[in-house]
């Protein structure tokens, strides 16, 4: 063997020892990752539940007010109507039922307006949460 040969040989071998440094470097990385792996999988899944939870509860929320708004409203109605045919049944005087039915007329209209105001009031609300609730999720993703 030349003095070249064993130049290059040296060479491989001082290369194949730094390679196998870095192989068991490397396994070591690997084993700490996949021992990592299971908590950092766990952090995504509660947080992808925390958000689905939040998404649901607003929903509800949203949907209990809507719901509430119409039952009330229904029963609203229902009582009004009944109060004014009561009255007009009962009233032997044309100007009396007159009246009734232009007090009619203006309660239905300051009931309809107060229950629309409520459910835009609600939708506007909901849309506002529904922005809070996506820069809050930015910001978490961002961190």
């Amino acid at each position: 063997m030349t003095a070249f040969n064993l130049l290059m040989l040296a060479g491989i071998i001082a290369c194949l020892g730094v390679t196998g440094r870095l192989v068991l470097e490397n396994e070591k990385r690997l084993r700490d990752v996949y021992r990592r792996l299971p908590r950092l999988e766990n952090r995504l899944k509660r947080a992808e539940f925390e958000g689905n939870e939040t998404d649901e509860k607003r929903a509800l929320l949203e949907n209990t007010v809507t719901g509430g708004t119409f039952t009330v409203e229904f029963i609203h109605r229902a009582i009004s109507t009944t109060t004014f045919d009561v009255i007009n049944r009962l009233s032997s005087n044309e100007r009396v039922r007159t009246g009734s039915e232009q007090a009619r007329a203006l309660h239905d209209d300051a009931a309809g307006g107060v229950y629309r105001s409520i459910r835009v009031a609600n939708k506007q609300i909901h849309s506002l949460a529904d922005i809070i609730i996506q820069q809050k999720r930015k910001r978490k993703t961002t961190k």
